[in-house]
């Protein structure tokens, strides 16, 4: 979870490039302060400088900071930098129990300019390391953490309009000597307009009658290193007038040595599938709740072929039973066109729950599904239903 910077660098689209060391910051006389500058330094940064350094109940608070990196074509500036319970260790590492940035702005310059604010970043537990000049912005500030929040958070790209974001959190929690995991990333109320999308996606927006986005989004999971035991608690993505989407799942053998495994496993199929052998999963549930999406479906398709909208669900039922048919399945085929059925008539929650009776390796559901997929629905015990 400490790499999570990275889900905030791309969420802000902060530049990544390496840069060579700058030169050296004037000493402000305050060690905390200090060492601070020299982590800004350390990420390929010049000309970096505060405007003024103070004690303030216990914190010590920089205001004015500011830093450019010529080769990323980057000016950064903080209004206020407050590090409460701060330290320079042997490793001239920044440690700190809260570190809280306000005012924060970001302007590229490279080709079109483009800029990304924020009112408030706030670290807790920050661990800032010295570093050799590369990383974004965003990873030299934030460094290592036990919690991130981000206010008021606006990225302006050269094209496409802003994406303002109303709060970040980035979280993690270890347990048991470090082996065990439980984090949580969630990004509330992001709002764009449909063009920052873009070709096809803003395209098929528009024409079911989107023109801005709201967007929230929440993972919740708890992973066991060295054990394998993984679970996704709430995985949710949802948007104003579309719709949510949930997927809640529990595995096991997933373990760092497999993941490493499976990343350097490269095109050999045996190899690969001799280690998803031992990947299972033993619970997963799909979940859509409807905001309005599934009606603005059916009305566009009803347009567009001449028909009336029950003719459109109809159709779709019919296009589903014609897919599942290779499952060979008539029961399980039944099941899954009537909850269809009921779900676009009066659009509420669709849900897909697979509950086996015993964990299913990641090798068999590939087999199954290439060599019998008609017994995957008994396999997994997959039940789909449809609630108003």
């Amino acid at each position: 979870m400490r790499r999570a910077t990275l889900v905030l660098t791309l969420v802000v689209a902060a530049a990544v490039g390496t840069v060579p060391r700058a030169g050296a910051f004037e000493a402000t006389g305050n060690a905390v302060a200090d060492g601070f500058l020299a982590v800004v330094q350390s990420g390929g940064y010049m000309d970096v400088a505060a405007t003024d350094v103070a004690r303030q109940d216990g914190a010590t608070v920089l205001t004015g900071v500011s830093a450019t990196s010529e080769d990323r074509a980057e000016r950064l500036t903080i209004g206020t930098v407050e590090i409460n319970g701060g330290v320079i260790d042997a490793d001239n590492r920044l440690i700190a129990d809260r570190i809280a940035y306000g005012d924060v702005r970001i302007t590229n310059r490279g080709g079109q300019e483009a800029d990304s604010t924020a009112t408030l970043i706030t670290v807790t537990n920050a661990r800032l390391p010295l570093r050799e000049g590369d990383g974004s912005w965003l990873a030299t500030v934030l460094g290592g953490f036990e919690r991130v929040e981000v206010d008021g958070l606006v990225a302006r790209p050269p094209v496409g309009g802003p994406v303002s974001v109303q709060h970040v959190e980035v979280a993690s929690a270890p347990a048991d000597g470090g082996e065990v995991t439980s984090g949580r990333i969630a990004l509330e109320g992001v709002e764009f307009d449909v063009a920052f999308l873009q070709g096809a996606a803003t395209q098929f927006l528009r024409d079911v009658g989107y023109e801005r986005m709201t967007i929230d989004a929440l993972l919740d999971g708890r992973w066991d290193r060295a054990g394998g035991a993984a679970a996704i608690r709430d995985l949710t993505l949802s948007a104003d007038g579309l719709g949510a989407v949930t997927l809640e799942a529990t595995m096991d053998g997933v373990t760092a040595a497999t993941i490493t495994a499976l990343s350097d496993g490269g095109g050999d199929v045996g190899r690969l599938l001799s280690l998803l052998q031992t990947v299972s999963v033993s619970a997963l549930t799909v979940r859509y709740d409807d905001d309005g999406l599934a009606q603005r479906l059916i009305d566009r398709a009803a347009v567009q072929r001449g028909v009336d909208g029950q003719e459109v669900i109809a159709g779709t039922v019919q296009a589903l039973r014609s897919a599942l048919a290779v499952v060979g399945d008539p029961a399980f085929t039944e099941e899954v066109a009537s909850a269809l059925s009921a779900f676009l008539a009066d659009p509420g929650t669709l849900t897909l729950s697979a509950a086996p009776p015993s964990e299913v390796s990641v090798a068999q559901l590939f087999g199954g599904a290439v060599m019998q997929p008609r017994s995957l629905p008994a396999l997994l015990n997959v039940t789909v239903t449809a609630t108003p």
